[in-house]
């Protein structure tokens, strides 16, 4: 067994940075097998995300509601902005951008269902101009959030 190998099977289930680790550190034959079992075990499973994006998932979701960036999610993970858009579109199948999007989307859609307004639940889910948010909403719903409100929520009622 040499390191190199071990480092290639890894890097085929976890990314680049495990073979980097694995070379570096001279990772022994059985803990790389673990790795390995235990990516298997993830792959049956149907786990296939990275720790890194389940991290920037969960970042996402506590500031989903402020100016965030790939950058600043990148920098919040320690990572090259460009290798983290990347990765995080391998693993999700969808952009950072889209992924923010369709976050802040459905949490606007949920609070559709409250009093607040659409000025304010434009600037709960991060959007300063309320215009902005309406035209992203109705390339998402294909509604604006006030015919959202009266359309599909109040049908829901009936």
């Amino acid at each position: 067994w040499r390191p190199e190998e071990g480092a290639r099977a890894l890097a085929d289930n976890l990314g680049r940075q495990a073979e980097v680790r694995i070379v570096r550190q001279g990772v022994g034959l059985d803990a790389v097998e673990r790795l390995l079992a235990s990516c298997g075990r993830a792959r049956e499973a149907g786990e296939s995300q990275d720790p890194l994006v389940e991290r920037a998932i969960a970042y996402i979701a506590e500031h989903y509601q402020e100016d965030v960036t790939r950058y600043d999610v990148a920098a919040h993970l320690y990572l090259n902005p460009g290798y983290f858009g990347r990765l995080f579109k391998q693993k999700t199948g969808e952009t950072f951008g889209d992924y923010l999007v369709k976050t802040r989307m459905q949490k606007a859609i949920e609070l559709l269902f409250s009093s607040c307004s659409v000025a304010q639940i434009s600037e709960m889910v991060g959007y300063s101009n309320p215009s902005s948010f309406t035209r992203v909403f109705r390339l998402y719903t294909s509604y604006t959030p006030t015919e959202y409100r009266r359309q599909v929520i109040r049908r829901g009622d009936e």
